[in-house]
């Protein structure tokens, strides 16, 4: 891990489709869906956040193997209030998705996020601890939770 450099904020959805199906048997699990602006990458982060038994079950890297393993023989083990996602890299300018190392913990209880990115495109490896909190109900692109570490620009 490097001292913090850059400025991120983490943006989470009430995903309206929790507990509906896509497809016989297939339900939509994620609580909130989000995304990740960090200062200086060049693309932007996507997350799903899932109870830790469905998050686990999504592993496609050795990382994540040793990411889950590492979470579950912590001291402290996760909580039913705690969700996760991994992290999708999304390219603005050409629609291209595709995973990257990492993962975000979300502590519902508390509001303390946990957030890891190792992106080999841009180049950096890092981890920041925020708290998020909840955003008032305004405008209907407003994010449900908000979570920082600088200052953002107002737009209207």
């Amino acid at each position: 891990m490097q001292e913090q450099k850059q400025g991120i904020a983490v943006r989470l959805y009430d995903n309206d489709k929790y507990g509906t199906t896509y497809g016989k048997g297939i339900w939509h699990r994620a609580l909130f869906n989000g995304s990740m602006d960090v200062d200086g990458a060049s693309a932007a982060y996507l997350t799903d956040f899932l109870n830790v038994n469905d998050w686990g079950e999504l592993i496609k890297t050795p990382l994540q193997v040793e990411i889950v393993n590492n979470i579950l023989n912590d001291e402290q083990p996760p909580t039913k209030h705690q969700v996760f996602s991994w992290l999708q890299r999304y390219n603005r300018s050409t629609k291209m998705k595709g995973y990257v190392d990492g993962f975000v913990r979300y502590d519902m209880s508390n509001g303390e996020m946990l957030v890891y990115i190792k992106d080999d495109i841009d180049g950096y490896e890092e981890t920041w601890r925020l708290n998020a909190r909840p955003c008032r109900k305004g405008t209907t692109n407003s994010p449900s939770i908000l979570a920082t570490n600088k200052e953002l620009q107002k737009t209207w």
